[in-house]
């Protein structure tokens, strides 16, 4: 008799059950151990509430989006990390969810719950996502706005538009660097000829003009004062800025290779 594991028959039968198990054990995970075990916020979390108390539109470290977002969890959970935590493993919760709902419509459940479980396995041991941050609610934003920008562009639902401006609109509000995944997206909306078909109707300018709209506060914010996005690009054009950018960016790629050093194994038994 033929006998299958339950994990097996599980990602068979029922994969968005085996996602959303593996998804919400990381946020349980996540969100106890640093409750119950940490003295103190981990990593820049002190600096990200600081700023977030004060509810500016920009500072030095950037769009305000997610130091305003970690104040209001803060507060809301009676002054608790526990809210930022939650906050935090929440923004993970919906990334998952946004790769398996992404990769069922490309290459169905089954294959998306695969992604999905594996990057549950590289992540919840080697992510900070306690730490939360810009880079923390970036995750989230930017796997939903691929999602909306297959619904919009490949599937030809263009109700998607709306939802896809105010989400680029949110990333900028997050990050400096939602300006480099967005020209992404320009670019390969102009490189594939199906894509450029989509720029053929108005939904894509009025997306565009939304997105300004979400982010005027910010771009106010910048125009004002001299702390802002042009100083930042003058000075990382100095030679210590290369250097050092340089240096980070190598370390960064052994940290990405040793987090990826389970999954090779895993590959290589397979």
């Amino acid at each position: 008799m033929l006998y299958v594991s339950i994990i097996v028959e599980l990602l068979r039968s029922r994969p968005s059950v085996a996602v959303w198990l593996a998804a919400l054990a990381q946020g349980l995970l996540w969100t106890l151990v640093p409750a119950v075990f940490y003295a103190g916020p981990p990593g820049d979390l002190p600096s990200v509430l600081a700023v977030g108390h004060e509810f500016q539109l920009g500072t030095y470290l950037g769009p305000p989006l997610a130091f305003w977002l970690a104040e209001l969890a803060f507060d809301l959970a009676g002054r608790s990390l526990v809210g930022v935590y939650l906050l935090s493993q929440a923004c993970v919760v919906a990334t998952y969810w946004a790769v398996f709902t992404l990769g069922s419509s490309i290459v169905g459940a089954q294959h998306a719950a695969l992604a999905v479980l594996l990057m549950v396995g590289i992540a919840a041991f080697t992510v900070p996502t306690p730490d939360f941050g810009p880079v923390i609610l970036t995750m989230p934003l930017w796997a939903i706005i691929l999602l909306h920008y297959w619904r919009a562009v490949g599937e030809g639902k263009r109700a998607y538009w709306l939802a896809l401006a105010v989400e680029i609109g949110l990333l900028l509000l997050t990050t400096y660097v939602g300006l480099i995944l967005v020209g992404l997206l320009v670019l390969f909306t102009l490189a594939n000829r199906r894509a450029r078909a989509s720029l053929k109707s108005y939904d894509p300018l009025i997306a565009g003009l939304l997105a300004l709209v979400v982010t005027f506060p910010h771009l106010v914010w910048l125009a004002d004062t001299g702390d802002g996005l042009l100083p930042v690009l003058v000075r990382m054009r100095t030679p210590e800025a290369v250097f050092g950018n340089f240096v980070a960016w190598l370390r960064q790629l052994g940290l990405l290779l040793a987090a990826h050093a389970g999954l090779v194994v895993l590959l290589s038994v397979v």
